[in-house]
């Protein structure tokens, strides 16, 4: 059990707190027990949900919980969880719920004696139950990524892409006994299923998460194998990497089909039989991975998929707005697909509504006064019309910048992430603070370096993306 243990007091604290919730519990279920068949029988028909909450006991019997007792074990589990910190990202919550009454019912049958010192092992004892079931499992997740197939297999971060006549070669006989023990009797047809669906996709993604519950590991591989997918779009773009996606993300149909009819000649159907996967050339890897931030993506990867969601505000700002920019290239709407690429760039840059975002960009756009300006008035245009998008003022049908707002947009998007990532170690090194009030101080530096651009002094000015030892800090 890894519960997170500031201080004895703090344990203290837990075990006091969930003895008063425990002491209610066994006043309710006394409460209840004392109560005549007929007086159970309405209670239950007043409140049927009881009736189907009972709790087994080693015994064979049933102890019925109401609802006022299950909103104790609730407050249980929800203060459990969070007093184990990061390590509760393992569980599912509702199981760990499912299974403290059942510890706690054992407990009490079994004689235990629970007092305000120990209370919290009840719920310590649930959460072993639980992580003795917890296994690694490897995720198998069909994708859509890209056209050509030269290279059979490749890596993005944690996972790896392989190709699906690889796959299947390699692992045909696995699958085939997988689905004898699913099924003996239904094994063809749960293995035609199977294989109809992995086929529908080029490319095979591969990601091992740790023990954790069943539920967290789909979740967690999922959310894994989506980063690397975002990378992948933000470098490759939205010309080419628009359809690129999981095969349990429904936003796209799989296969776009369609019903026409022309008089006298009855119906015809058409299917565009595109494919999802981005079109590039036989060298694309080898021309990704030596994209000059590739390591930096391949290190916020590592980082994300080894922290369980306890990121720190600078990576998690990174890894928003990455989501942020992968949806935007998916969006089919032009409004949204430019609301969604600026809210990328506001996460990276504007702490509070403050500071003058088209700016900050610029400065990290440009390299002189005149590319300052040129780059200021182009960016300011372009957050302009996101604003007229956000409060209305844009005729969705009639507008012809658009598809430019878009483009703009996008381009926008990827510097900021670019070079916010590129300035994370030297944001680090060079304010040593929370990271908070690291980033309001490099962001700070931006408006300082844009301040001098606009008198005309700014001139030739250090990276400000990676420049950490500047001797001059705001």
């Amino acid at each position: 059990m890894r519960v997170v243990k500031d201080s004895v007091e703090s344990v203290s604290r837990l075990h006091k707190k969930d003895y008063r919730d425990y002491e209610f519990i066994v006043a309710e279920i006394q409460r209840f027990q004392s109560l005549s068949p007929q007086q159970q029988w309405e209670h239950w028909k007043a409140h049927p949900w009881d009736a189907m909450g009972g709790i087994k006991t080693p015994s064979g019997g049933t102890i019925y919980l109401t609802r006022d007792a299950r909103t104790r074990l609730h407050q249980v589990t929800e203060r459990g969880l969070r007093a184990m910190g990061p390590a509760a990202e393992r569980h599912n919550a509702e199981k760990v719920y499912e299974e403290l009454p059942r510890q706690f019912i054992n407990l009490v049958v079994e004689g235990a004696d629970i007092t305000e010192e120990n209370a919290h092992r009840v719920f310590e004892g649930a959460i072993q139950n639980l992580e003795g079931l917890f296994v690694e499992q490897t995720h198998y997740v069909p994708c859509a990524v890209v056209m050509h197939r030269v290279r059979d297999m490749f890596t993005i971060g944690p996972v790896t892409f392989i190709l699906r006549e690889r796959f299947f070669r390699e692992n045909e006989q696995a699958i085939r006994e997988a689905a004898e023990r699913w099924s003996p009797v239904m094994s063809p047809d749960i293995l035609s299923r199977t294989q109809s669906f992995y086929t529908d996709f080029m490319w095979i993604a591969r990601i091992t998460v740790p023990p954790c519950d069943i539920s967290i590991s789909r979740e967690r591989a999922r959310a894994g194998i989506q980063k690397a997918l975002d990378v992948f779009k933000l470098i490759v773009g939205s010309g080419r990497a628009a359809n690129v996606k999981m095969a349990h993300e429904i936003a796209l149909p799989q296969r776009p089909w369609e019903l026409t009819s022309t008089q006298g000649k009855g119906f015809a159907i058409r299917s565009s039989g595109g494919s999802h996967d981005a079109i590039v050339n036989d060298e694309w890897y080898e021309q990704v991975t030596a994209f000059p931030e590739w390591p930096l993506f391949q290190g916020a990867l590592s980082e994300y998929w080894s922290q369980w969601g306890d990121l720190n505000d600078l990576l998690a700002r990174f890894i928003d707005a990455l989501s942020w920019h992968s949806d935007a290239i998916s969006e089919r709407d032009l409004s949204a697909r430019i609301i969604k690429f600026w809210t990328a760039v506001e996460r990276l840059l504007s702490v509070a509504a403050k500071g003058n975002l088209a700016a900050r960009l610029a400065v990290l756009s440009a390299d002189t006064v005149e590319g300052f300006e040129s780059c200021v008035r182009k960016l300011s245009i372009l957050y302009q019309r996101r604003s007229e998008i956000v409060h209305g003022s844009a005729h969705r049908s009639r507008e012809s910048w658009y598809r430019h707002a878009a483009a703009g947009a996008e381009e926008a998007s990827k510097t900021a992430l670019i070079q916010f990532l590129r300035a994370v170690p030297g944001i680090r090194c060079r304010y040593r603070a929370s990271d908070r009030k690291s980033l309001e101080g490099w962001l700070a530096w931006l408006d300082d370096i844009a301040r001098g651009y606009r008198a005309g002094i700014g001139g030739p000015k250090e990276n400000a993306a990676t420049d950490a030892e500047a001797d001059k800090e705001p």
